[in-house]
């Protein structure tokens, strides 16, 4: 069993299911840093409900910059991340720059990765820094318990 070191520290290395493995978040998502030039379909991070991975409307459009978004992104509140304010976008259009937007790798569906970011026990491991914002490095330096892949002939 034993340990696996992340940026988070330790975390303690459980027995896994056959066909399981633990792999960090980094290998499953790609970081998305790209400006919006439009204000369209805009989320802020008043529009997710914590812990439900809804999206709520109120119509606000945003003064300054957002991050541009696409459809099947995953978005993820760097404030305050004990509030798990976490979404897959339905529509292209932007977001507050609150959030890190990351898109799946390898056909990963976005919803497992935004159920994921709903875990308490992996937001419980998340360290803020000293304004409560989580780091883009430490969740994705975070791991999962993910199944293998399997291969098609």
């Amino acid at each position: 069993m034993g340990k696996v070191k992340s940026d988070m520290g330790e975390v303690k290395r459980e027995k896994l299911p056959d066909g399981w493995q633990m792999i960090k978040i980094k290998h499953l998502v790609n970081l998305c840093t790209e400006n919006s030039e439009t204000n369209d379909n805009y989320i802020g991070m008043e529009n997710v409900e914590s812990w439900t991975g809804k999206i709520k409307e109120t119509g606000f459009q945003p003064e300054g910059i957002a991050l541009k978004v696409r459809k099947n992104d995953v978005l993820f509140g760097k404030l305050r991340p004990y509030l798990a304010k976490t979404c897959v976008v339905a529509n292209d259009g932007c977001c507050s720059t609150e959030f890190l937007v990351m898109s799946a790798k390898h056909g990963v569906p976005a919803k497992f990765i935004m159920y994921t970011f709903l875990n308490p026990a992996l937001i419980a491991r998340l360290p803020p820094d000293r304004k409560y914002r989580v780091r883009s490095i430490s969740l994705r330096s975070s791991f999962l318990t993910v199944p293998k892949r399997r291969e098609t002939v």
